[in-house]
């Protein structure tokens, strides 16, 4: 009778035990159907988006969707929510599928300072498209440093105030010849962007203008965009470290004379 008694009470044991392993088998089962503490949503495109393209539009459109993924392969700055791509436009382009980060959009506090350029406060980039010979036979690279000359042929001075004129107004004025002569236009300029022309494919010969975005004041900018389209533009590469200076035009009379 007690081997009997204690056969029951095994199996009685043993039942417990079953049961619980049981109930916490379906317990675990019912969380691992939810969503798992350590996944992130996201918000991700529907479509490829090029560069320059007004989100808005897009958002009524329902063009983005929500993943779930790791948080541990979250980039950062991801979007999270749509509210964070409204009124924005996209600086880069986007592939339907991947994440979206803040950094891409224009005027996202992740861009870093001077945008994609890196323009210094108070300037503004402007491109010139200019000769390989007279932009220092294509060595120059980001960051450097240059003196912007321009030559004009045949210029007539014109005296009185220019804004006067300019507006029609009647000014006391008078013409002056003063021929062909050269300017330094700006002494200091940074480089920001270079794209050299096209490579033939034959050693290292190329051909076309090279297009050089520079760092210039909005007055400078001015007298650039002048040169450009009234003489013809040169550069001059300064030493690293060295300011560069500005001399008073020169014509071809004082160059004769020397």
């Amino acid at each position: 009778m007690k081997a009997r008694g204690m056969a029951i009470v095994v199996a009685f044991l043993l039942a417990i035990a079953a049961t619980g392993a049981v109930y916490l088998y379906l317990k675990g089962a019912g969380q691992e159907t939810k969503s798992p503490a350590n996944m992130v949503s996201v918000i991700v495109s529907k479509q490829d988006i090029p560069a320059n393209t007004s989100l808005d539009n897009l958002i009524k459109a329902g063009a983005f969707t929500t993943t779930e993924i790791p948080a541990g392969a979250v980039v950062s700055g991801a979007v999270t929510q749509l509210d964070q791509m409204r009124r924005r436009t996209t600086s880069y382009p986007i592939v339907a599928g991947e994440q979206i980060t803040t950094a891409r959009l224009q005027g996202s506090a992740n861009q870093p300072a001077g945008g994609r350029l890196g323009i210094p406060a108070g300037f503004k980039a402007v491109t010139i498209s200019i000769e390989e010979s007279r932009a220092v036979g294509g060595v120059l690279q980001v960051g450097d440093h240059v003196t912007l000359y321009a030559s004009f042929a045949d210029v007539k001075l014109i005296t009185g105030d220019i804004r006067k004129i300019l507006a029609g107004q009647h000014v006391d004025q008078k013409n002056i010849d003063v021929g062909d002569f050269t300017v330094t236009v700006v002494p200091d300029v940074q480089v920001l962007k270079v794209v050299a022309p096209g490579s033939s494919g034959v050693g290292n010969s190329s051909s076309g203008p090279t297009q050089l975005t520079l760092a210039l004041t909005p007055e400078d900018a001015q007298r650039v965009v002048l040169s450009e389209e009234e003489g013809k533009v040169w550069l001059a590469l300064l030493p690293p470290g060295e300011p560069g200076e500005r001399e008073p035009p020169i014509n071809i009379g004082e160059v004769v004379a020397r």
